[in-house]
């Protein structure tokens, strides 16, 4: 791979010269410009831009760590975010997590050696400091998104909980008694663990002593069939509140094959919940991305947590 200290030695300069060709600041004659554009090009040199911009504490590259590749509501997130953050130049590099620590920290690494200005990703577990400080010690920003498992970084959270309490809400004043939270089991780290949580915003609400509740934690990468089968016909639920679309999409499975009548309401609003009549908690996609940009284009002393507020979507 042709260097910067190469295309020096070719144009007859120093390294810093070329430097300052490159970056466009600091006078250079245009003998020095000219020798340094003839050798990179003879050379085949290309600048590092985003290295550079880094090194200037510009913003040019976003890696976003997603953690459930199969689940379309981090893709939903990833193309909001691709359209703010390019319309600004930013460029947003994908990597994934597969829920799995050893993938994080795989993930973590690619996306500091391609230079990244700043990574966001859905924290798998609490293991993984020691990759995130190495980020930090090359300048990279590092913002956890959907739970707070880290206590000394930016956070950026939807409200799960309150839209859970929004959702239990709605159900008991439509005359629902049995209500079933279909929560995550995380794979690498106790749900007790992670904020917020959505078995808590179920069970704040005034009037749960005349509602029954059962809370039931669900694989979060799918494969619950038989645990679902099981849970409905031993609780016996007029209503079901799933964590995740991909556990609405599991129980409407469900339903479908058992004919069973169970109102549903789901996280992870999308189209096509929208066309089946299914109500759900939607997040807000360009508050999300306007969040995402002002957080990692700002420095902070103190980790600063925000916490973004949800909608509950009533439908038939």
């Amino acid at each position: 791979m042709v260097t910067i200290k190469d295309v020096a030695k070719r144009a007859d300069v120093s390294v810093a010269t070329v430097s300052r060709v490159i970056r466009g600041i600091g006078y250079i004659s245009e003998d020095a410009k000219r020798k340094v554009t003839e050798a990179s090009e003879e050379l085949g040199y290309v600048a590092n831009v985003s290295a550079q911009r880094l090194k200037n504490k510009n913003l040019e590259t976003v890696g976003f760590i997603i953690s459930d590749i199969n689940n379309p509501y981090y893709f939903g997130i990833a193309a909001a975010l691709q359209r703010f953050l390019g319309e600004k130049g930013i460029e947003l590099i994908l990597a994934f997590s597969s829920e799995n620590p050893v993938d994080e920290d795989r993930s973590f690494r690619y996306l500091i050696s391609s230079h990244v200005s700043a990574i966001l990703f859905t924290p798998t577990n609490k293991e993984n400091q020691s990759v995130i400080n190495i980020a930090k010690q090359n300048g990279i920003k590092v913002v956890q998104m959907f739970r707070q498992i880290y206590s000394n970084l930016d956070t950026i959270i939807n409200d799960d909980e309150n839209g859970c309490y929004e959702a239990g809400k709605y159900l008991i004043g439509n005359g629902y008694k049995r209500i079933l939270l279909l929560d995550v089991d995380y794979p690498y780290i106790g749900y007790d663990k992670v904020v917020p949580s959505r078995e808590r915003g179920l069970l704040s609400i005034a009037d749960i002593q005349t509602v029954q509740v059962r809370v039931e934690h669900l694989n979060l990468l799918g494969g619950n069939a038989v645990q679902i089968q099981n849970t409905v016909e031993t609780f016996a639920p007029d209503a079901i509140i799933t964590a995740t679309s991909n556990f609405g999409v599991e129980v409407l499975e469900y339903l479908k094959a058992s004919k069973k009548s169970i109102r549903l309401v789901t996280f992870d609003d999308n189209k096509w919940f929208e066309l089946s009549g299914i109500s759900a908690v939607r997040q807000n996609d360009e508050n999300l991305a306007q969040t995402v940009f002002e957080m990692i284009n700002l420095d902070n002393a103190e980790p600063r947590v925000k916490i973004l507020k949800q909608t509950l979507i009533c439908r038939n």
